[in-house]
């Protein structure tokens, strides 16, 4: 895939009709429970595209919408493990 393909594709992955795509609840879980593999070096698609429209985003989301779901839960999951984490210290 060329540059200007992979743009292509992250613009009509960011602008598509939430409508005409799922995700169940029980992916999502599964996704946050596993977490997702970015590139661990430099990822082309990641500078042309953006940290959050990658194709290492779009292969695991099929709309913006549950990556920002995804992004949220992550915190929500980060401050329920460090309180969890400060509660047992404090025991």
């Amino acid at each position: 895939m060329n540059d200007k393909q992979d743009k292509d594709i992250a613009e009509r992955w960011q602008l598509r009709n939430i409508d005409e795509v799922s995700m169940s609840e029980g992916e999502l879980i599964d996704v946050l429970a596993t977490g997702i593999t970015q590139c661990e070096s430099f990822c082309k698609s990641r500078y042309l595209c953006g940290d959050d429209s990658c194709r290492c985003i779009r292969s695991v989301f099929p709309h913006p919408a549950y990556y920002a779901e995804y992004q949220k839960l992550c915190e929500l999951k980060d401050k329920v493990v460090a309180y969890v984490t400060l509660h047992q210290i404090g025991e």
